[in-house]
């Protein structure tokens, strides 16, 4: 679905872009105007709500000489047709305070009336409005597939995804609709789509009278708010015959006899003249000045919209031109990279790689994955691919899995994944890995590998996957990446040690701002060497907020390494090492278990943190006492009260009458079967006997093996 209304959304786009530019100027210049004059109008608007209609008669009475007409703009001014005292006949600006002629009117100025046609006909007259009002209906679908595309592609959650396009239109999204909805609306008056019925006025039966009374004194003006006149037309004579006209702001109109005041006839507004009104008051903002403010900012966001599709698009057109200059087909190379992008960032990431290896060397080509076809001559094949969404391939690479089920063993050498995509999503970076799996599943190729995960394009996790490539094919890091995967020893700060019974939780931050730091991820191993040894000692770390690492120990009796762990104490230091393990990181499958025992918890706890809200993951640990477990338990209330977790297990083997071991708090769980049948993610660290336990358990419960499990991607472990 997420390709279609992409499609919809680009096709759009394209077809009002020529149209909605000159529309959105001067929309924006109208609601400037409109805005600016609430603005100025502020205190008058005020004396209109103080005084009614009666009231204001009299102050006329003393200001004028004769009155034909009174009207309230939208925006507050009070305009008076007549003859004040004094001066001689004509339109002018009366103060409602006292009924003083402040000046004459002012004729609409020629940038405003220019601003005006613009917006309404584009200056084509009848094709002009035409245009318009298809341009009007254009944007509207152009908007709504817009906020279609974006919940399927990032989800109902509402969030920052980090992309100017995406979260401007996000935030924009129900203002745009309403503005461009209103113009569809009004256009479909104008072209008699949407017919008005229009309200007749109806005689009402009044008795003679002979009295004569002045307007202003009459009971029902007084009754009448100022500010809610639109238009009041005096009659050329008062006479019995001869009415008053009253237009209110609501629409409706009332006629009052001249002599005395009594109601005439009146009309009420019909349903869709009252929708049309509000549908005319909202897109034209006249009465409210802080929709007008609205719908500059809206105006802006638009433009802003504009913008960046355009240069979205023009990205990607230069990437794949970079890929074309990249591309020697009659050349044999020692790496072809295969590249899937959807904004060009992953292009260009792909077009550098190649220019860096091409001067150190290394021949290289760089190929668009819609329009590769891999050839025998291929020893290498990187596959750098970019998910979009929440989960999909890149929009022109929606037939991969054709290319993949079409494939005749012409792949023979060594493929490679790098996956891109971003980690607030559930399934992260899934294009990758479903190519990965994909790859994996045919017979011809010599190796293939997931060489690690990118999160948002970050150049340290882009770095270790080039690392492990390196260990891999033998091929040299570019110049500028050798540095920092020499980098080992970092020098440590303890800033928190806490221990119970054998059990002690440390946390550490880097003295020095190292980059094998940075590219620390949860799962990843630590490695020390004890003062009295010279053999390096590997912990699983967990990395934690603000730039810290954790890792629990257990201490030994006979155990130099951690005995010497154990005694740190805050403030202390020490030399560490860092190095990465990709095959035990946080997956983006839901549902999610972890299961640990002892210091098997020290990784999860920083893959708890990474966790998105309401993932619903589950936790068993077992330990020796409740006060081990107490050592981290805060991190566990915190991951509970935003969802990340759903329920936390824990098992003492010393202490209690529940279950001792972890492996037996799985067995008699009872969700169980519903984890089983949605194919949930076990996540296992700690010691070998307790997997083998869990395994048993779970053989029993579904039949599968390890193997099955773990080619499933159910079953991720890290034990000892």
């Amino acid at each position: 679905m997420a390709r279609k209304v992409q499609q919809l959304h680009l096709v759009l786009a394209g077809a009002v872009s020529l149209v909605l530019l000159p529309m959105l100027v001067s929309g924006f210049y109208l609601a400037w105007e409109s805005a600016l004059c609430h603005a100025e109008n502020a205190m008058d608007k005020k004396g209109l709500k103080e005084q009614n209609l009666a009231m204001f008669l009299s102050r006329l009475d003393v200001g004028f000489e004769s009155v034909e007409e009174l009207e309230i703009t939208s925006c507050g001014d009070v305009l008076v047709t007549g003859n004040p005292k004094h001066l001689d006949f004509g339109t002018w600006l009366a103060n409602p305070q006292t009924g003083e002629a402040l000046g004459e009117t002012e004729r609409r100025s020629a940038l405003s009336r220019f601003m005006l046609t613009l917006h309404r006909s584009l200056f084509l007259d009848r094709t002009g409005r035409m245009i318009a009002g298809v341009c009007s209906i254009l944007t509207l679908c152009l908007v709504i597939a817009g906020g279609v595309l974006w919940l399927t592609l990032y989800g109902r959650k509402l969030r920052r995804v980090g992309r100017l396009h995406s979260d401007v239109g996000l935030l924009s999204l129900l203002p745009l609709l309403f503005l461009v909805g209103t113009g569809v609306a009004l256009s479909a008056v104008r072209f008699d789509v949407w017919e008005l019925i229009p309200n007749e006025l109806e005689s009402v039966q009044v008795s003679h009278s002979e009295a004569v009374i002045a307007p202003s004194e009459w009971p029902v003006f007084q009754s009448i708010s100022l500010k809610d006149v639109e238009v009041l037309r005096y009659p050329f004579l008062v006479e019995e015959d001869e009415v008053f006209e009253l237009t209110m702001q609501n629409g409706d109109r009332i006629e009052f006899r001249a002599t005395d005041g009594a109601v005439v006839a009146l009309a009420d507004v019909h349903l869709d003249e009252q929708i049309f009104a509000w549908t005319d008051r909202v897109h034209t903002a006249r009465f409210d000045g802080w929709l007008a403010w609205l719908w500059m900012a809206v105006s802006l966001a638009m433009l802003a919209l504009a913008y960046t599709g355009l240069t979205s698009w023009f990205r990607r057109w230069v990437s794949a031109r970079r890929m074309i200059k990249h591309k020697m087909n009659d050349v044999v190379t020692d790496v072809c990279i295969v590249v899937a992008s959807q904004m060009g960032t992953t292009a260009d990431r792909a077009s550098r790689l190649a220019k860096a290896w091409l001067e150190m060397g290394v021949k290289c080509t760089v190929h668009d994955l819609a329009s590769f076809r891999p050839s025998p001559d291929m020893h290498k094949c990187l596959f750098m691919l970019a998910t979009y969404g929440q989960g999909d391939s890149p929009n022109r690479h929606q037939l991969w899995r054709k290319w993949v089920a079409d494939y005749e063993g012409e792949l023979t050498g060594h493929a490679a994944v790098v996956a891109f995509g971003d980690q607030s999503y559930p399934r992260f970076a899934a294009f990758g890995e479903d190519m990965f799996l994909a790859l994996n599943s045919l017979n011809s190729p010599k190796t293939v590998s997931l060489l690690g995960k990118v999160n948002r394009q970050e150049d340290g996790e882009f770095e270790k996957a080039l690392i492990e490539l390196e260990a891999q094919w033998g091929i040299p890091l570019p110049k500028g990446l050798k540095k920092s995967s020499e980098e080992t020893e970092v020098l440590f700060n303890i800033e928190k040690s806490q221990t119970a019974d054998d059990l002690a939780w440390i946390e550490l931050k880097s003295a020095v701002n190292a980059t094998s730091v940075h590219l620390a991820e949860s799962g990843s191993l630590l490695g020390l060497i004890p003062s009295e040894s010279k053999g390096i000692r590997w912990y699983s770390l967990s990395a934690l907020e603000g730039g810290r690492i954790g890792m629990l120990v257990k201490r030994h009796e006979q155990g130099v390494c951690s005995n010497q762990i154990y005694g740190l104490a805050l403030g202390d230091q020490i030399g560490a090492s860092i190095q990465p393990n990709l095959n035990f990181r946080l997956p983006s499958s839901r549902p999610l278990a972890f299961v640990a025992n002892g210091s098997g918890m020290g990784p999860f706890v920083g893959m708890i943190q990474q966790l998105e809200d309401d993932a619903g993951a589950h936790l068993f640990w077992g330990v020796q006492t409740r006060a081990q477990y107490d050592l981290i338990s805060e991190e566990f209330s915190r991951a509970l009260s935003r969802g990340a977790l759903q329920s936390v297990i824990v098992t003492t083997s010393r202490e209690g009458t529940g279950h001792k071991y972890v492996q037996d708090a799985v067995a008699a769980w009872t969700e169980l079967p519903d984890f089983l049948t949605k194919q949930g993610t076990w996540m296992v660290c700690g010691s070998e006997a307790m997997s083998e336990g869990l395994l048993d358990v779970l053989t029993l419960k579904s039949n599968a093996s390890r193997s099955e499990l773990q080619n499933s991607k159910s079953w991720i472990e890290d034990c000892y």
